[in-house]
């Protein structure tokens, strides 16, 4: 008779604390959601002075679903320099990132490179670095330092 209620003591104390272990882990990870990540990065010596643009990713375990983004390069000091481009993009998936490129800005002077980016279940982020436009090329952090201080 002790020995089957040392059992039963001892079969409730392992069973008990893992079940609610295990209901806890999988009431945290349906509270989870996909999580947004981005970067800026403009034209660099390092990079061969290629394009500037930004890269979202997700980095959550879920798709992102209805992403839409507005990236802006604007002069710091006047209003010469004033591009703007706006886009809705397919869902991510997990561990895929999108990428823009442009070269189409034109002037002279510091610049704030912005992006902001809006989804439906995965929040909304936004980003602003600065750099410096010569020409054709917008000199500010290097692709290899996209996610450097990113959100």
């Amino acid at each position: 008779m002790k020995k089957t209620i040392f059992i039963i003591i001892v079969l409730a104390t392992l069973v008990f604390p893992t079940s609610f272990l295990v209901i806890a882990y999988e009431e945290n990870k349906s509270n989870e959601v996909p999580e947004l990540q981005i970067g800026i990065f403009g034209a660099s010596l390092a990079g061969g002075l290629r394009k500037t643009g930004f890269m979202i990713y997700n980095n959550g375990d879920d798709p992102i679903l209805d992403i839409h983004y507005v990236f802006s390069i604007k002069s710091s000091e006047n209003n010469e320099i004033d591009f703007s481009y706006s886009k809705e993009i397919e869902p991510l998936k997990f561990n895929s990132a999108y990428q823009f490129l442009t070269n189409e800005v034109q002037g002279f002077g510091m610049v704030t490179l912005s992006l902001i980016v809006s989804s439906s279940n995965a929040g909304d982020k936004n980003l602003s670095i600065s750099a410096f436009q010569i020409g054709p090329y917008t000199i500010g952090r290097p692709w290899i330092l996209t996610w450097f201080n990113s959100q």
